[in-house]
């Protein structure tokens, strides 16, 4: 398989019970396919001292970047910003609580010699409850009803090479960042490569996309992107 340099994006916002192990594990995870990779840790405005850990990682490895946000802007703002300052052959997204299981890189990266983009999705929703069972399955039949996109998934984690990911404009604040990178991208003229995978249950601390203020600026964004894509 062929080793590519590759840049994780990661938003951070009050995981500090997470966030040390959660990049322990990730460092082991790259240096098994990549000898080039780096760690980008985008600190959405944490009130607990998950900036201070995310700094002393980054003083113990050069391999690690942080950008700290002097407010918290929501994990769309977070995620937008690190992926439009990676520098790697190909960019990818994770959180802390690791829904995105590391350990799968190599399934996932072997495709990227024939596709320029390939997205997981979720086998099944175990990891999920009642409430994120409902989130989860209402956010991808709007999306799906509403966009020409036919995917088996749109919030999920995703690989682009670079090339890609700099003709996309990301226009988003909210978690619809990851469904129109997979709109635009497939806009582009680029086939995405899908491949099934278990999503993790957290292992400790609390969700934060779940809260009602970030479903509501989520829809928000999704019915504004539908409307100008509509107008086009």
């Amino acid at each position: 398989m062929k080793k590519y340099s590759l840049s994780l994006v990661a938003p951070v916002f009050n995981e500090e019970i997470l966030l040390e192990n959660f990049i322990k594990k990730t460092i082991i995870d790259l240096e098994k396919v990549t000898d080039d990779y780096e760690i980008i840790l985008v600190d959405d405005g944490s009130t607990d001292s998950s900036i201070k850990i995310a700094n002393r990682l980054q003083q113990a490895n050069n391999k690690i970047r942080v950008i700290k946000l002097e407010k918290n802007s929501g994990v769309g703002v977070a995620t937008k910003i690190g992926l439009k300052s990676a520098k790697k052959e190909v960019i990818f997204n994770n959180t802390v609580d690791s829904f995105f299981e590391t350990e799968e890189l190599p399934r996932f990266l072997k495709h990227l010699e024939t596709y320029s983009v390939v997205s997981g999705y979720r086998t099944n929703l175990a990891s999920n409850n009642l409430y994120g069972k409902i989130l989860t399955l209402g956010n991808y039949y709007l999306i799906r009803i509403l966009f020409p996109v036919k995917l088996k998934a749109y919030q999920t984690v995703q690989f682009f090479k670079k090339p890609v990911l700099d003709k996309i404009n990301i226009e988003s604040t909210t978690t619809f960042v990851a469904p129109e990178l997979l709109i635009k991208a497939s806009q582009l003229g680029y086939e995405i490569k899908e491949i099934g995978t278990e999503y993790r249950k957290r292992l400790g601390g609390k969700g934060k996309c779940g809260k009602l203020k970030h479903v509501f600026r989520s829809f928000r964004d999704i019915i504004s992107f539908w409307l100008k894509w509509r107008l086009k």
